[in-house]
Formats: structure tokens, C-alpha cells, sequence
């Protein structure tokens, strides 16, 4: 009588969470089954074999990932290689949009114009030709005197955030000339 000797498996590792689309980092825990087994692991793409990383603990996956895993214990085949991934969308927030403390209109006298946003630390850059403003304009440093027809562009711009929309107020200053007094 032949007797046979079947060489078990490791089991299959397993993620928590599950693969997927997320938006924010994860901390993925991997598990497996089989006790004493070892989890190797890479985040590169290659294949993981038992010179990759050693699993012990939850790995953060902030960007993008594709993590390959195998589970090896001696005396028993090692697992399939088990492939999870996941797809990290943080939204990216916006700067606020620049706000004029004089609203856009027709006046009659030089007019001190400030921009403000509501956004903290964001660089406020304008230009004064109705262009559109870049990192490469003005830097905002203080009130602006407006005393000729102007049209000003603001955004806001911070390291980390997309750049604001872009505000923009007409003025046009009508200073009415001075006369000179009648002779008598």
C-alpha cells in the first residue's frame, strides 16, 4: 500500500479594508488563517517572495497603491500571491476667493481698495490691467489707492490648495476737474 503524502497550503491572505476607491489614507491590515505562517510583501508591483518586506503591522496607504502579498510557512506550499488595490482621491481643497472691501462701481474720488480672504496663509496676487493674475503678479502687501479707471484681478493661492477663482471689480473713478474761479 502506497502511502501519499499531501503537503497542505497555506491559506490565502485577506485585507481589511477591502480593496477599493477611497478618500482618504487607509491602514490596511493583512491577515491570514494559517498559524505561524509569515506574510511577505511588496508595494512596488513585483512579485513578493520571502526576501520582500516582513508584514507586521498595518501599513498606511496614503497614495495610490497596489500591494502584492505571499504567505510562507516551512513544511507547507506557500500561498498564491494575493494582489489588493486600492485608489486613494483626497479632494483637493480650493483657496478661498479674494473679497474687494469697496464693491465695483463708479465713483467720484480716489477709492483705498484692500482684498482679503478667508482662507489662512493663502498669498493674495493681483494685477491692476484686467489680465488675469498668476503666482508671477503683484503680491498683495496692502491697501491699494485706485485713482484712475482700473480693473482689478485678486487670487488666492497656498501652498497645498488649489488656487481660488479669480476676483475682479471694475472701477471707474470720475474725479470731476477742478474750475478755476470766475474773474470779476
Amino acid at each position: 500500500i502506497a502511502k501519499l503524502n499531501v503537503i497542505e497550503k497555506v491559506d490565502n491572505p485577506s485585507f481589511t479594508p477591502d480593496t477599493g476607491t477611497y478618500t482618504q489614507s487607509q491602514n490596511v491590515t493583512i491577515t491570514c488563517q494559517t498559524t505561524g505562517a509569515a506574510i511577505y510583501y511588496t508595494l512596488d508591483g513585483t512579485t513578493p517572495t520571502a526576501s520582500s518586506a516582513l508584514y507586521t503591522g498595518a501599513l498606511n496607504v496614503s497614495t495610490t497603491s497596489t500591494i502584492k502579498v505571499i504567505v510562507i510557512k516551512p513544511g507547507m506550499l506557500d500561498s498564491y500571491v494575493v494582489t489588493a488595490a486600492y485608489t486613494i482621491n483626497i479632494p483637493v481643497q480650493q483657496a478661498a476667493t479674494p473679497v474687494f472691501s469697496i464693491a465695483a462701481g463708479t465713483y467720484a474720488a480716489t477709492q483705498s481698495v484692500e482684498i482679503t480672504c478667508a482662507t489662512p496663509n493663502a498669498k493674495i496676487y493681483y494685477t491692476l490691467d484686467g489680465t488675469a493674475p498668476t503666482s508671477s503678479s503683484t503680491l498683495y502687501s496692502g491697501t491699494l489707492s485706485v485713482s484712475i479707471t482700473s480693473t482689478i484681478k485678486a487670487i488666492a493661492i497656498k501652498t497645498g490648495m488649489a488656487n481660488s477663482d479669480i476676483a475682479m471689480a471694475n472701477y471707474t473713478i470720475n474725479i470731476p476737474a477742478l474750475q478755476v474761479a470766475k474773474p470779476v
